[in-house]
């Protein structure tokens, strides 16, 4: 759900087959004068959300919408989606959305959803106890256009060391923790549930986590955003009450997750595939987190882009100019304030 690769190739090939008429989904991008849509077309991803466990309730559709969700392998194919008009909204990773809104401004960040949310795990007998151990080792990510390689890379800077000093490989999030127990990876840098189950069964230890690291790379301000919810300016600017909608339902299960734990764990269990017993050791140890307040905070988002634009993800960027078209907080406030 944190991915981004082939980041330009997969945009260009979304843009170009919408053009076409050739994509799975109908693409539909409303416009200012289109009737508002009483459907939302949502793209959602492997592993732990926030914003999946959406999916079990029906707070959304209490509001009389109908909502579609459309699972996606990566963050690069829902952004392809989303560019084209094929969805209207994603929860996906922030670092690989920041990338592809630099290219597309209508891409817009409307909502935080998940903090923290990458680990580089390493196995036990590997012998590495500290980043500049990793020289020589085989580590995996899931692409260079992913959050967790570029957290790598400015680990890496850090040390006085770039990826070229080991063998980056890219596979599956899914695959990584059968990878490192056979002994062909010495690490891996991925999320929740990949990363903390194979923390938590002892096969692996925690050598980065992501909050931690951004601040000791780079001086980065709060907490590192894992997901946040994009949306398509032309669908956001005809919809603003189905976007609000959503975001309702996310503040309002935000709330539920810290009020009534167990309902809250059970559900983000459901839409994970684990149990909710493994929901409650991934907060407990803050693997993952899950804001209260939703509304996007700018500062952060600024930091998270020097750090992406360090280890290449963008180039050639006025940040002042981006980050005031990227981040729009006005939908989660109005959502949280009723």
């Amino acid at each position: 759900m944190k991915t981004m690769p082939g980041l330009q190739k997969l945009l260009r090939i979304g843009i170009a087959l919408a053009m076409a008429g050739s994509v799975f989904i109908t693409p539909h991008v409303a416009s200012a004068a289109d009737t508002p849509s009483k459907v939302i077309r949502i793209g959602h991803q492997q592993g732990l959300s926030g914003a999946t466990p959406l999916r079990f309730v029906k707070w959304i559709e209490e509001e009389g919408y109908t909502v579609e969700w459309t699972p996606f392998q990566n963050a690069g194919a829902s952004s392809t989606a989303l560019a084209a008009g094929s969805i209207d909204m994603q929860a996906a990773g922030l670092a690989p959305e920041m990338a592809l809104a630099t290219k597309d401004p209508d891409i817009w960040l409307v909502a935080t959803s998940e903090l923290n949310s990458s680990q580089l795990v390493v196995a036990p007998d590997s012998g590495i106890t500290k980043v500049s151990d990793l020289r020589g080792k085989t580590i995996s990510t899931a692409g260079p256009g992913s959050q967790q390689y570029a957290l790598l890379v400015a680990a890496l800077k850090k040390e006085g060391m770039t990826v070229k000093d080991l063998r980056v490989i890219s596979s599956p999030a899914n695959t990584m923790p059968g990878l490192l127990e056979k002994g062909a990876i010495q690490g891996f840098f991925a999320w929740p549930p990949f990363t903390s189950t194979t923390l938590e069964s002892g096969k692996g230890k925690l050598l980065i986590s992501a909050t931690p690291e951004f601040h000791a790379s780079i001086g980065g301000k709060g907490p590192w955003v894992g997901e946040g919810w994009e949306v398509n300016a032309k669908f956001a600017k005809a919809n603003r009450g189905a976007v609000v909608a959503v975001l309702r339902a996310q503040a309002r299960y935000m709330k539920l997750l810290h009020d009534d734990p167990p309902k809250g764990h059970e559900l983000m269990a459901k839409a994970a595939g684990i149990t909710p017993q493994h929901v409650a050791y991934i907060i407990e140890k803050g693997y993952d987190t899950y804001p209260l307040d939703i509304v996007p905070d700018r500062t952060v988002v600024d930091s998270m882009f020097d750090l992406i634009q360090d280890a290449g993800l963008v180039s050639n960027v006025d940040k002042e100019k981006f980050i005031s078209n990227f981040v729009h907080p006005e939908f989660a406030k109005e959502a949280q304030s009723k």
